[in-house]
Order: structure tokens, then C-alpha cells, then sequence
């Protein structure tokens, strides 16, 4: 239940008082959890596996919500309840809200609700694309986006509004109301404080109401720019093409999005690289635009999208393959000086916040560079499959585009020394220029690029960046490292027009870098999990899989892989990290999330026999709950490694259940039992064939082991001879379809035909 002020619990009072009521509640909770979670329901040998699958479900849910599908079933509104920042309330700094009304929404980090939506089409196919074409829709044009996803509003025209209140008695009263962007918890509220009749129930209020509103995805720039964010939309394209795989290209050439528009601006580089007692640093990276706050508070309607004529006309909106590719564009031209990772311009890190020191050291991942290769090779894919037709970018990417590959022709004939600084130059230059031009909005003309002609453009990109990750495996001893800082070795102080020496407001002046050299830091879990993500080559696959198994980053106490190796070495300037004990939270620890996406690519690039011997040892349903110091169905965001100087705490675990281990593990969860591409096309036919990958030892006494396909199809593999069933030796040899009402089917295929 909800109550917005005491005075709603003081009138509630006797009903609260009643005996059975809160044993009714309880009842209750209990029911709706079982609903919920049997979306997910799985029987296998292991009851303590079963249970775990359930409740790291119902924890995903509580962290990025569960979709209500409401409304016309034509074009039907997905509406996320539940969700709310980081899933718990015990992280005090959190400061989340879940208004107390029907139908709540809580606020969340961009980062975490993508990725914990990232399964949600796989349990409900309903959703369609919904959570693509949202976050998309939340990529800025200077290829950042928003911190803070506030769920949604809807919005109702003048001769919309009439139908919905022609269902209440006192419609005069509730006009205002829709006047305004509002929640279906909202008007629901209203309607009960205000004591207004309905002639339909609530439900069916709410139905007709998101039948004819305009639904809008709300988001605020919260605290900055972090450099990861952008790639889990291709995970969400990917869950999304593992259900409607026929749908492809009328996702990415038929569908269109908006850009989100902020007041937060990156500044160029002759605004944030000042001279310090220590030497050159990155400072203020970003900074209120007081004239696009101006514009964007003045506007009525849809704020926060950008527009063409520079902010004064209409939404600007453009097809997903081309946010896309202006979104590729962008992290192509965000390359660090030697090509390897990907710049934090912006001044936040990647998904490893404890860094937070590294963007002043002018810090770059290779995480984001192997995510930037997986995007250009899925635009690769998408056209050379598609072969013929174009693609339409704002006249300022299409300058940008033009600039880069004239940038790149030069550094690829080049054979000065100095070549990779003055190719970085260049580019930076383009991309502050763009920047720049695009600040209020778009101007609103457009180019046309033909596809083939895209293809040969952007072949010289994956080549560039290809180079730069192998620069960066030779700097390591092999295994990819993840996070590099620049020193700046060589630079000139700048002057303004008078020729006095440039400054920040604490007294910094400001300079122009004209060399860098480049410091790896030590290993981190994080580069060779994105390092797997592109990795074709199982053999190689396996090879890094040994490396990270010899190097610091494996825990043979444990039997748990590390978040990162030693510290020690590195200055305190990095960030938080070095704060830590080493084995204790964000250093050295079992980063829980990081340790879930390691196993879960080790699944994902064919590794079964490494994987499962390693989640016998490191699932934590699996742990003794006499070490781990909580039930084994809790997830907890780390567990102390062997690292840590008492022992007496290894292997426990901290901070319960607040991770994105939630969404890793469901997604391993899902391959394992139905394969990664459930349903594909083959010769115009839309197809569905099962390629699970399961070790004996989850199969029961029988051979037998349940789980639920797409939130409501009972599967049962049939293993009698309780042989591992992996890809590479074993396949479904056949289905028996069983009908609801009774009736079966005996396929004798591993491949349907699905209708």
C-alpha cells in the first residue's frame, strides 16, 4: 500500500488495526512475487540454483522495474513500475524517490535501468522495442546522454482529453490536470482526493487514457558524463533482434528518434587543460550553458529534445541506424593520442566509478574502444546485408564524418613522427568545431550517404581502431589492459587577444598540449571482458581465458575473479580506489557485477567447460552461506578477496543485493537455457531453434530440467543420460509441442517454423 501524508494512515487507522490485516498483506506480498517471478520459473537439480534464479529476478525488477504493457494492444504503452535506484534502501546516498501513488516509477542512473531492462523483451515480448528506441532517445548530439531516467509522462491533446473525461462524473474538475504532463498514479491520486466518480474502474481509466497519450521518456543531466553509457543500447538491439529478428530493418531505417537536449556543455580543450603544481591537468570539462538553459526553459513543449533552426523550430528526429552511426561517429573522434582508448573528455570514467581521479590525468579506456569496434562492425553488418539505399545525417555529423576521414586518409600516408598527435589534433578540432555548431541545436538541413559508399568510409575506421587495441595489447604483456593515463610532456601556455597569459578561475592558466605519453595502468577484469565481446576465435578465446586465470586478477582462494590487480604502484591522484584497503570495496575486491559480465562472455564465446567449473566456485547461490555471511540467494556488490590482510573476511560479502550483477546473471541465465539467438531468419522464414548450454550436474535423477521460455512457455529438456549439453558436442534432437489443451505435436526437428 501507499500513503502520501499521515493524515491518510490517521484515516486508515481502523483498517490497519484489524488483527488479519497484515497477515492478509503479507499474503498478498507473497502472491504477487510468486506472479512475478514465475516469468523465470526454472526446475533443475538444484533447488538452491532454482530459488536463486527467482530472487536475482525479483531484485532486477526492484533496480530497473517490471513493464506493464496498458492500453490499445495495436500500438500498446509499455509503463515500467517498481524501479528505483540501485533497488534497495539501504545505500543512504541513494536519495531516491518512488512517489506513493498506483503505478509508481522511481528515479535511476541511465547506466543501471538500461542495463537491467536489457532482458525485459526476452520475458515479455510485448515490450517490442520500447527500451531501444527510449535510451536512444536519450543519446545527446555531442554522443553523451543524461544521468537521471525519471520514468515517464504522458500528455494529452484538447480533443484527446474529452474521451478520458467522459468517463468521470465530475470532468471539470479533473481537466486541469490533463492539461498538464501527468502519471496514471497521478490522475488516479487526484481522482480519489478529490472524490470524483468513475463510470469505468481505475483500470480501465488508465487503459483509455494511454490508449490516446502521448507518452514521454523524462531524464535530467544529474551529475555528468560518464564514457560507457552509450554502448548497452547495442545490448538492447541485440535482445531485441533475438525475439524479432524479421523486424531489423524496420527497427533501424523505420523507426526514428529524437536527440536529448542539455544545458550541460563539454568544454573544448583550451578551456579544461590548465598547468598545476603537478603538472598539466584536465580540470571543468563541463559547465552550465546559461544561454541553452534560457532556451530550454522557455520552451513549452518537449524541452529537453532538440531542434532545428539552433534551438527555434520543430523536434529533430532521425532513424535509429543513423543515431547509430552519428553516435559511432562521435566515440571514433573521442580516440585518445595514440589511438587506443577512448578519451574522458567529459570528466567522468567508465562503468569503474572508483577512477574518478582519472580524467584529470587525461585518462582513456580500451573498454569503450572494443565496444566502439562491436558497433562499427554491427552498422558493417547491417549494410552489407542490406547492400542498397541511404542514410540522411544533420548537415553537422556529415561535416564532422567528412572531416575525420580526411583526418584519417593523412595519418594513414603519413610517415612523420609526430603522426598520431597531429591525427588527434585534427580530430579533436572537428569535434569541438561540431560541437560548437550543434550547441543549440541543429541547423535542420540534412545529407543523403549511400550505403555502399558509407561501407568504404567506414572500413578505414575499423582498421584505425583495430590498430589502436593492438598498440594497446603490445603495451601489456598480452592480456588487454583497460584504463591508460597521459602525461602531458611538451605544451605552450595560452594568451587571449592582448597576449596576457590565460587562466581559470583558481588561478590555473590555461595551455596547449603538444605531447603526451601514455601510462597503462595496472589490469582490470573490465578490458577482457569487452575484449571477449568481439572475439570470433574460440581457440583465442580460451587463450585469454588462461591469461586472466595466471594473472593477478584471479583469486585462487576463492576460485572468483578480481576487479583489478595491485594498486599499490599507482598515486592516490587516480581516484577513491586507492582509498580502499586492498580487498575491500571498490579495490581488489570481487566486484560482484564485474565478475558476472566476465563469466557471462565466457558463455557467450563458447568457453562452457571453463565457465562451468568456474560457477561451481563463484555463483553465489553456490557460496557457504558460514563464509559468505548471508543467505546465498542475496547478491551482495563485493565480497572481501583474499587480498584483504584478514582472512577472517574472505569470501564475505557487503552491501547486499545492490548490483548489476542482477542483469549479467539473467542474461547468462537465458543463454544457457534457450541460446543466445533463439529465433532467426533462414531463407525469408522466421525460425526458432533451442541451443542450450547446460552442465549435467543441473539436469535431476530423471535427466530432466525445466525453465520458462519468453515469461510463459513450459520447456523441458530431456537429457536421459544426463550428458553435458553444450553447443559444440550436443544438440536438441528434437521438440513435442503440448498444446493447452492437450494436444501434441511431435516435431522430430530442432528447428521450428515460428508463425
Amino acid at each position: 500500500g501507499h500513503a502520501g501524508n499521515l493524515d491518510s494512515v490517521r484515516r486508515a487507522e481502523p483498517r490497519l488495526a484489524q488483527q488479519t490485516y497484515v497477515a492478509r498483506k503479507r499474503q498478498e506480498a507473497r502472491q504477487l512475487v510468486d506472479k512475478l517471478t514465475d516469468v523465470v520459473h526454472t526446475q533443475t537439480s538444484s533447488p538452491r540454483f532454482d530459488a536463486y534464479v527467482r530472487q536475482t529476478f525479483l531484485d532486477n525488477v526492484l533496480r530497473g522495474g517490471w513493464p506493464l504493457v496498458l492500453g490499445d494492444e495495436e500500438a500498446p504503452t509499455v509503463y515500467h513500475i517498481y524501479s528505483r535506484k540501485h533497488g534497495d534502501l539501504e545505500r543512504d546516498y541513494n536519495d531516491f524517490n518512488v512517489p506513493p501513488q498506483a503505478y509508481s516509477q522511481g528515479n535511476a542512473n541511465y547506466r543501471d535501468v538500461n542495463q537491467n531492462r536489457r532482458s525485459d523483451v526476452l520475458l515479455q515480448p510485448e515490450v517490442g522495442d520500447f527500451n531501444v528506441l527510449s535510451f536512444l532517445g536519450l543519446i545527446q548530439a555531442d554522443g553523451y546522454n543524461p544521468l537521471v531516467v525519471e520514468g515517464t509522462r504522458f500528455t494529452l491533446s484538447p480533443d484527446r482529453r474529452v474521451d478520458v473525461l467522459d468517463l468521470v462524473e465530475r470532468p471539470e474538475e479533473l481537466e486541469p490536470l490533463l492539461a498538464r504532463p501527468f502519471t496514471p498514479g497521478q490522475l488516479l491520486r487526484a481522482i480519489a482526493d478529490r472524490e470524483i466518480g468513475l463510470k469505468v474502474s481505475p483500470q480501465a481509466l488508465v487503459v483509455q487514457m494511454l490508449t490516446h497519450a502521448e507518452q514521454h521518456f523524462q531524464a535530467t543531466f544529474g551529475e555528468g558524463y560518464w564514457i560507457d553509457h552509450w554502448f548497452y543500447n547495442l545490448d538492447l538491439i541485440e535482445s531485441y533482434l533475438a525475439v524479432y529478428p524479421e523486424r531489423r530493418d524496420e527497427l533501424l531505417f523505420g523507426k526514428q528518434v529524437p536527440f536529448f537536449d542539455s544545458s550541460a556543455f563539454v568544454q573544448p580543450r583550451a578551456e579544461k587543460y590548465v598547468l598545476t603544481a603537478r603538472g598539466v591537468r584536465q580540470y571543468g570539462a563541463v559547465v552550465e550553458d546559461e544561454e541553452k538553459a534560457a532556451l530550454i526553459t522557455a520552451r513549452a513543449e518537449s524541452p529537453n529534445l532538440v531542434r532545428t533552426d539552433h534551438g527555434q523550430g520543430e523536434v529533430y528526429r532521425t532513424t535509429v541506424f543513423a543515431k547509430l552511426l552519428g553516435l559511432a561517429l562521435l566515440k571514433f573522434s573521442t580516440l585518445d593520442p595514440l589511438g587506443m582508448g577512448i578519451e574522458m573528455e567529459a570528466g567522468k570514467p567508465g562503468w569503474y566509478d572508483a577512477l574518478n581521479g582519472l580524467p584529470a590525468l587525461f585518462g582513456s579506456s580500451l573498454c569503450e574502444t572494443y565496444e566502439l569496434e562491436r558497433l562499427l562492425a554491427f552498422l558493417g553488418e547491417v549494410m552489407a546485408e542490406r547492400r542498397a539505399g541511404t542514410v540522411e545525417l544533420p548537415v553537422e555529423q556529415h561535416t564532422l564524418l567528412q572531416e575525420v576521414r580526411t583526418a584519417l586518409e593523412t595519418w594513414l600516408h603519413s610517415d612523420d613522427a609526430d603522426g598520431d598527435f597531429l591525427y588527434w589534433d585534427s580530430v579533436a578540432t572537428a569535434r569541438e568545431t561540431y560541437r560548437d555548431r550543434v550547441r543549440l541545436g541543429f541547423d535542420g538541413d540534412t545529407e543523403e550517404l549511400a550505403l555502399d559508399e558509407l561501407t568504404s568510409m567506414l572500413t578505414p575506421f575499423r582498421a584505425k581502431v583495430r590498430t589502436g587495441i593492438q598498440r594497446a595489447i603490445a603495451m601489456s604483456d598480452g592480456t588487454p589492459p583497460t584504463y591508460f593515463a597521459y602525461d602531458v610532456t611538451d605544451y605552450e601556455r595560452l594568451t587571449d587577444a592582448d597576449g596576457h597569459p590565460r587562466q581559470n578561475e583558481q588561478g590555473h592558466p590555461f595551455v596547449r598540449a603538444r605531447r603526451f605519453e601514455p601510462r597503462v595502468l595496472p589490469l582490470f577484469l573490465e578490458g577482457p571482458v569487452h575484449a571477449l565481446k568481439i572475439e570470433e576465435n574460440v581457440a583465442d578465446a580460451r587463450t585469454l581465458y588462461r591469461r586472466v586465470r595466471s594473472s593477478p586478477l584471479y583469486d585462487r582462494k576463492l576460485g572468483m575473479y578480481k576487479v583489478n590487480a595491485p594498486l599499490e604502484g599507482e598515486p592516490h591522484e587516480i581516484g577513491r580506489c586507492r582509498a580502499f584497503t586492498p580487498g575491500w570495496l571498490e579495490n581488489e575486491s570481487i566486484w560482484l557485477h564485474m565478475e558476472y559480465k566476465y563469466l557471462l562472455e565466457l558463455l557467450k564465446a563458447g568457453l562452457y567447460q571453463e565457465l562451468f567449473e568456474d560457477l561451481e566456485r563463484a555463483l553465489i547461490c553456490f557460496q557457504d552461506p558460514a563464509v559468505y555471511g548471508r543467505s546465498p540467494l542475496e547478491n551482495s556488490s563485493f565480497l572481501v578477496s583474499r587480498a584483504h590482510p584478514d582472512e577472517s573476511l574472505h569470501g564475505a560479502g557487503f552491501v547486499a543485493r545492490l548490483t548489476g550483477a542482477t542483469a549479467e546473471f539473467l542474461s547468462m541465465w537465458r543463454v544457457m537455457m534457450f541460446g543466445e539467438q533463439p529465433f532467426f531468419v533462414r531463407d525469408g522464414a522466421l525460425c526458432l531453434a533451442f541451443r542450450p548450454a547446460l552442465p549435467s550436474w543441473l539436469f535431476d535423477e530423471a535427466g530432466a530440467l525445466r525453465s520458462t521460455f519468453l515469461g510463459h512457455t513450459d520447456v523441458v529438456y530431456h537429457n536421459p543420460n544426463r550428458a553435458d549439453v553444450f553447443p559444440d558436442r550436443a544438440s536438441v534432437a528434437g521438440m513435442v509441442l503440448r498444446f493447452r489443451d492437450g494436444a501434441t505435436v511431435d516435431l522430430s526437428c530442432a528447428v521450428v517454423e515460428a508463425p
